[in-house]
């Protein structure tokens, strides 16, 4: 190895080299214990005890001599020293030491008033703390005693570094490291303090206050004490509002010969609360887009406007909406209630924002298409619309060109919803994928007279015949002085590098690397330390090269860095973003996309394609199946490998490409049960049910993991569920809930209760589903979701529960289009106007059923098609108008074409209707006939929903036939009925009573309407059309 680096702030790991693959556990706690030490030698009786405690090996000095011999040659001959003393670690670089050195800085340049310096060496020692430093596993004296003086080191950077930020205005960053300092030492007066003001100069005073609060609440029953007089005194400032709110220290900026534009952005904010407006700011690159729009945004901010800011980067394009999420983090970050912001948002962006873990199983979750952008699309609007409330918010996208479609998509997208936002977005003119706009602010060069106000008016006319009045050329001419001038941008930027002296070499490396400086990235890479990398970058910045930005440096412009970019060798180059990416690898928050780029560009192909795919899985938590198969593609080109084929057919699955997504399982070495449950899923939405049930099977007898195995069930269940084999579908999902636990048993669950709703057994099925409809369910079970509101709704209506049933149908219906998932449209509000025709709302019903039929022919499915049919068939029944309900029963047969999933469900309704169209059209016989077929067919696969109300066809049609009635099987079908279709049995009871001329049964059809009244929304509609039709009834028993 070149050089020795060590981190042991957080995970254990060596620069360069994954040290877990090298040496195993004990070597590395080894390795731990002499790192802690920071270059003291260890006896050999300190370390067998730390390493073992109280259970030594045989001969314990030759397996520490063992143990540091695997180091040795993991590390380097010279890396673990024996001598008299013990044993020592000969390292080059120790990140605690560092951090050390740091504070000290940090600590000097506060104290000499050099804010900005103090918080770019602040940023530079938190990318340090990785990681909270691992409790011993031992009870030695001497490593608790290395572990407390570490903790001390970390516990003084927090503190120093939350004073710098606090200093030059960064309040939000500054509370984050004080709460954690005050959180590992509650006692810290000094932190405490830190937090008050933090939390004051953000505008929040009551949380200041509440802060002093539970210091002297936890001091005086812990000390029987007071807190500092200090303390004591910020406190009382505080409550007399001498801490005012503080906005960030931003360097004053001007913006010559832009005030028109200036002029027509004001406008346009002034006028937020009309709705969602869209500006684009058009100019090339270097002409001072991101210099207007920082300024103006600051300005607007200072008036008290809400404004949200990002920057897209050059890899954008395949995250998908990175540069908003990450602005409506910050925003969030800086609000007293981020969770009202996000409201029934959060399981949508919760995950995406940092908010909350991943889920254990996401990567066996259903590969359901369900879910698109338009999913995150609506959620992210949502928030924003919520942030802007009734004053409105301005959202600024800079650099938006390089984001790709999906950025344009989604302002599309905004822009048709109500609220009060303006959107302004920068690009360079005919690059990247047109953005939608209704306003379009130019951007072009300065006139002569702009350029004399920068320049002066004796070099005015000079510079600007020399730079076209294109700003960045103009001041880097303007730079150069009244000697020689650069005869181009380029060769500006090169001569202002080149005067860094020994400094350039740096400059131009971080070129090569990317937009924004980091620190320790660039120490690691180049073998440097990182505060002397610091203070060449601030020297970088003292020339013009580079801005500093509360401790973030990046290139002033993204021209300068891709001039010195340019001039780096090839073979340099390559070598810099491989050591890039190895670096980056290895740390947990790197962005995988960023990874890949360098790790291709370096030539480590294996690096590239495993990033690739864990970028891959990113854009497919962002809803972006498209650009997740582009990624996976791009893998698979740099390394085939059978992962990425299985994790490209599951994104195909999702894209709707089946098909495609069974080739790649096909294509795979030995993809397993897991290739089996693919191409089961994809049979099953491609409508290929026999194949489905075949993969499933194949799946689950041939999987060893049971989690595999299970999930296997769940898709073979429910594709017997979706075919009719009712039996075979509850025994493989009722094995499934079994054998999984967490999200796997949330979604099993949820498809066992849409059975069992099938089957009338309401309670049973809504304490199944119950899981899947609770707020919060990660948006990746939505299908799951979806459906449990739909079958929880219909088991309330067996149980004939109107009001609840409505309200899950009402749910399903909102969640469709808070999710943005149209293909469940139609389903809850035609499944609502078939409740709500049987609570006597008949004229609500019957436009609702269009309405759902009228989706159907648009967005929906043959199913919902079918059921709108047949519901306004059962509506023009009700009425009596036989020709009506024969045409829409026609219109409904002959829709039933090809697989339809529960299409046994829609044959059983279809038949039940005819047998009642025969009945009316006085066709006994044949209603007799048709009854009979039915309930063999529903008691067959046990659905007694059809199989109790064909029974009480069966005995009116009879009657009709003037054939012997058993009157006790009537009431113990009519029974039946109300157990397993409560909302409609009070109507059978009626048309039976009057069929067979029985007061008795008409009395408890009555009652039967009496009790579904309520639960209904409707009580007084119920009761009056119950009243129509008994004394209907009645009429027809005289």
């Amino acid at each position: 190895m070149d050089a020795l680096s060590v981190r042991v702030l957080g995970e254990l790991s060596i620069d360069g080299l994954d040290v877990s693959a090298v040496v195993d556990r004990k070597a590395r706690l080894l390795l731990r214990l002499l790192a802690m030490a920071r270059g003291r030698a260890v006896e050999t009786e300190a370390l067998v005890d730390a390493l073992w405690d109280e259970k030594p090996p045989a001969k314990p000095a030759d397996q520490v001599a063992v143990l540091s011999s695997r180091l040795r040659r993991a590390l380097g001959s010279t890396a673990v020293e024996h001598g008299d003393h013990g044993y020592r670690l000969r390292y080059d670089w120790l990140d605690l030491d560092e951090l050390a050195r740091l504070v000290a800085a940090i600590e000097d340049r506060t104290t000499s008033g050099t804010t900005a310096s103090a918080s770019a060496a602040a940023r530079v020692a938190i990318s340090l703390l990785r990681g909270p430093l691992p409790v011993p596993a031992t009870t030695a004296d001497w490593v608790l005693a290395d572990h407390a003086a570490a903790q001390r080191i970390v516990h003084r950077a927090r503190r120093a570094a939350a004073g710098a930020l606090l200093a030059s205005g960064d309040w939000l960053d500054a509370l984050d490291l004080a709460s954690a300092a005050v959180q590992e030492d509650p006692y810290d007066e000094d932190a405490v303090r830190l937090v008050m003001r933090a939390h004051a100069a953000g505008g929040r005073p009551a949380a200041a206050l509440a802060t002093f609060a539970s210091l002297r609440e936890l001091i005086a029953e812990e000390l029987g004490a007071d807190p500092a007089p200090e303390t004591e005194d910020l406190h009382e400032a505080i409550l007399r509002g001498e801490l005012a709110a503080t906005a960030r220290v931003v360097a004053p900026t001007t913006v010559v010969g832009r005030a028109s534009q200036l002029a027509h952005l004001d406008a346009l904010a002034n006028r937020t609360s009309a709705g969602v407006r869209i500006a684009v700011v058009v100019g090339e690159g270097g002409i001072g887009k991101t210099t207007l729009l920082r300024t103006w945004s600051e300005a607007r901010a200072e008036a008290g406007d809400t404004v949200l800011f990002g920057t897209c980067g050059t890899l954008d394009a395949a995250t998908p909406l990175d540069v908003l999420l990450a602005a409506i983090g910050e925003h969030l970050r800086r609000s007293d209630d981020p969770g009202a912001l996000l409201a029934e948002d959060a399981a949508v962006l919760g995950p995406l924002l940092g908010l909350e873990t991943s889920e254990d199983g996401r990567a066996g979750s259903i590969p359901d298409g369900a879910l698109g952008l338009a999913t995150l699309y609506a959620a992210t609007s949502g928030v924003l619309a919520r942030i802007a409330g009734e004053t409105g918010a301005i959202v600024v996208l800079d650099d938006a060109h390089l984001a790709g479609p999906t950025l344009a998509d989604w302002a599309r997208f905004v822009e048709r919803r109500r609220a009060g936002l303006l959107i302004v977005a920068a690009v360079r003119p005919a690059e990247g994928t047109p953005f939608p706009a209704n306003e379009v602010v130019n951007l072009g060069p300065l006139d002569r007279a702009a350029v004399g106000e920068l320049v002066g008016a004796d070099r005015a006319e000079d510079l600007h015949e020399r730079s076209g009045g294109h700003p960045l050329f103009l001041s880097e001419l303007a730079a150069a002085g009244e000697g020689d001038l650069p005869p181009s941008l380029v060769a500006a930027i090169e001569k202002r590098c080149d005067d860094l002296g020994s400094g350039a070499d740096l400059i131009r490396s971080a070129a090569v690397l990317g937009d924004e400086l980091d620190v320790d990235l660039l120490a690691s890479v180049l073998g440097r330390q990182p505060l002397e990398v610091l203070v060449d970058l601030e020297t970088a910045t003292d020339r013009n090269l580079l801005v500093e930005d509360a401790g973030r440096f990046r290139f002033r412009h993204a021209l300068v860095r891709q001039a010195l970019a340019d001039s780096a060798r090839g073979s340099r180059a390559a070598l810099l973003h491989r050591r890039a990416s190895t670096v980056l690898a290895e740390r947990a928050d790197s962005d995988p996309v960023v990874v890949a780029e360098h790790a291709r560009l370096g030539g480590d192909t294996a690096l590239a394609a495993r990033s690739l795919r864990e970028a891959a899985a990113r854009a497919a938590d962002r809803f972006d199946h498209s650009t997740a198969e582009t990624l996976l593609d791009q893998s698979q080109r740099l390394a085939p490998d059978d992962q990425t084929l299985l994790a490209r057919a599951r994104i195909k699955i999702r894209r709707g490409h089946y098909a495609d997504a069974e080739a790649d399982v096909a294509a795979t070495a030995s993809s397993g049960a897991e290739g089996h449950q693919l191409s089961a899923w994809a049979a099953y939405f491609d409508r290929r049910l026999d194949d489905a049930v075949r993969f499933a099977h194949d799946g689950e007898v041939t999987a060893e993991d049971p989690a595999v195995r299970a999930r296997c069930q769940v898709i073979g269940g429910r594709t017997l569920h979706a075919r009719g084999q009712l039996d075979a579908a509850e025994d493989l999902l009722r094995k499934a809930v079994d054998a999984t636990s967490g999200t796997d048993r949330l979604t099993s669950s949820a498809w066992l209760g849409a059975l069992l709703a099938h089957r009338s057994q309401a309670p049973g099925a809504i304490e199944l589903m119950r899981p899947a409809t609770r707020p919060g369910v990660h948006v990746d079970h939505t299908s799951a979701t979806m459906h449990a509101w739909l079958f929880t709704g219909h088991a309330h209506a067996a149980a004939g529960r109107a009001h609840d049933a409505l309200a899950a149908f009402r749910q399903y219906t909102e969640e469709v289009e808070r999710r943005q998932v149209p293909r469940f449209g139609g389903r809850g509000s035609n499944s609502a106007g078939w409740v709500l025709r049987n609570v006597g709302a008949v004229d609500e019903a019957r436009d609702v059923h269009l309405e759902a039929l009228e989706y159907a022919d648009g967005l929906g499915t043959p199913e919902v098609r079918v059921a709108a049919l047949e519901d306004l068939a059962d509506d023009r029944l009700l009425a009596g108008d036989a020709d009506a309900a024969a045409r829409y029963l026609q219109d409904a047969e002959a829709a039933m074409t090809g697989t339809l999933v529960f299409g046994w469900r829609l044959e059983l309704k279809l038949a039940l209707l005819r047998g009642r169209l025969s009945l009316l059209t006085g066709d006994a016989e044949a209603a007799v006939e048709q009854a009979t077929a039915l309930i063999a067919s529903a008691d067959a696969i046990g659905v007694p929903r059809y199989s109790s109300v064909a029974r009480l066809l069966a005995h009116q049609a009879r009657a009709g036939l003037g054939e012997p009635i058993d009157l006790d099987d009537v009431a113990r079908d009519l029974e039946a009925a109300q157990d397993s279709i409560g909302v409609e049995a009070w109507w059978w009871g009626g048309d039976t009573a009057a069929a067979l001329g029985n007061a008795t049964l008409l009395t408890r059809a009555e009652a039967l309407a009496d009790r579904l009244a309520t639960t209904s929304d409707h009580p007084d509609v119920l009761r009056a059309e119950a009243d129509r039709r008994l004394q209907a009834w009645r009429l027809r028993m005289r």
